[in-house]
């Protein structure tokens, strides 16, 4: 007997067999990028049935939380993404399967419940496009290939080789913490945030998460994080057939972050003050409140920096509309922009917020070191680490008896290569 689904799959089969583009859609649900998503096959189909019915155009995310999501009548748009996510990521998988099935080119424009099918001529592919073919096509068995051919590694086995590169690269920091002689402690800064009475903590970003909101297309806030609600979100996902890898179980961070604890960690111990990094999971409200703190990464890594935005000038904020970042300036001066886009043509930036501020215990101190990219945030650690520039720029910070007052920079750099250049301030604040 066949279930609901399968009926109402065999009723469209009939209605839609002599129309070209449902069959298109067929064929794209049979390819290796749908047939593992189930959800996004029963949603791409749902919204062929509709287009090619004409009533896409009265569709809506209500109906389709319903009829594909099998959400009820209480469902909430404003706290419940399912749709506006799957959507994003259906969107995103028909550009990827660019094999143009039955000769169509097959789109889902943003903002639209109604599929658009582009008809080809049939032409050989360009030089781009059979490449394209040859990255989506099924892979061929090792029995294929001759006896001299290369195996791709498996990923269990390229987890047991990071997991040796980072162990060697945890020997050799711990090593070179205790046998190298610091020369980069002498600035205020570090004055202000390792105090003899209290450890300093730097709470490492959680790139882990960074990754899952790739998939989810959305960050959670920090009361989200701290209860887990991402770990059901990542849940959902693997649901509607996106595999998150268990991302939420593990912890990454960037190699920005390990060159800082290294450089932290000479301080400290130059200092003989205690430091201990931690990273963005492993930290509660009593850790922030009783000790200096160092955070690293934007909101979307290190979501404590929420903590601490409405001291904050300048604020670093992804706009997945629009695929670019975004560095708002609250309270624009006569010669600055209320905002800065990170990484657009024709002259690539990239931008940095360094921050010294208050804590949430008005005698604690944190840092807030950010950047639009990991190359953006390691060199403003390359700034922290060159003792001699850091103190050239906080002379503008110092009060008349020597003080270091808190501030914050905003900082930007040509982005070449995967790497940021040196940075330039382009705004401060100070803040007595």
């Amino acid at each position: 007997m066949l279930t609901l689904d399968q009926q109402e799959k065999k009723n469209e089969d009939a209605l839609f067999q002599d129309d070209p583009r449902w069959a298109a859609i067929i064929e794209i649900t049979a390819s290796i990028s749908f047939s593992k998503a189930p959800r996004l096959s029963q949603l791409l189909l749902y919204l062929a049935s509709q287009t090619l019915s004409e009533r896409a155009t009265e569709v809506t995310e209500v109906e389709l939380a319903t009829a594909v999501f099998g959400r009820g009548k209480d469902f909430d748009p404003a706290s419940d993404t399912i749709v506006r996510s799957h959507m994003l990521r259906l969107r995103q998988r028909l550009a990827q399967v660019n094999s143009k099935p039955k000769g169509f080119l097959i789109s889902l424009p943003k903002g639209q419940y109604v599929l658009s099918f582009e008809k080809l001529e049939q032409a050989k592919p360009s030089f781009g496009e059979a490449l394209t073919l040859a990255e989506v096509s099924p892979p061929l068995s090792t029995e294929a290939l001759p006896s001299t051919a290369t195996k791709i590694p498996s990923p269990r086995l390229l987890y047991v080789l990071l997991f040796a590169l980072l162990l060697i690269a945890g020997t050799d920091l711990t090593y070179r913490l205790w046998t190298r002689t610091p020369d980069i402690a002498g600035s205020p800064l570090w004055d202000r945030l390792f105090a003899p009475d209290r450890t300093t903590i730097f709470i490492a970003a959680d790139s882990s998460l960074v990754l899952l909101h790739h998939y989810m297309q959305h960050e959670p806030s920090l009361a989200e994080y701290t209860s887990g609600r991402f770990r059901q979100e990542a849940e959902e996902l693997y649901h509607s057939g996106v595999e998150p890898s268990g991302l939420y179980n593990r912890r990454y961070t960037s190699m920005a972050d390990l060159k800082m604890t290294r450089l932290l960690g000479e301080i400290a111990g130059a200092k003989h003050i205690r430091m201990r990094a931690t990273f963005a999971r492993d930290v509660n409200l009593d850790d922030l409140k009783q000790n200096n703190v160092i955070l690293s990464g934007s909101k979307g890594a290190n979501p404590w920096l929420e903590l601490f935005e409405p001291q904050l000038n300048f604020l670093i904020e992804n706009n997945p509309e629009r695929h670019i970042t975004v560095v708002t300036n609250r309270h624009p001066r006569t010669g600055e922009a209320p905002e800065y886009l990170s990484d657009l043509p024709p002259s690539p930036a990239t931008y940095g917020v360094l921050a010294f501020i208050p804590g949430i215990e008005p005698s604690r101190n944190v840092l807030i070191v950010e950047g639009t990219s990991v190359a953006g945030t390691e060199s403003i650690y390359d700034l922290l680490s060159n003792e001699e520039e850091l103190n050239l720029l906080l002379k503008q910070f110092r009060t008349s008896d020597g003080k270091l007052m808190h501030f914050e920079m905003l900082l930007s750099s040509q982005y070449l290569n995967g790497s940021a250049a040196k940075f330039h301030v382009i705004a401060s604040r100070s803040y007595p």
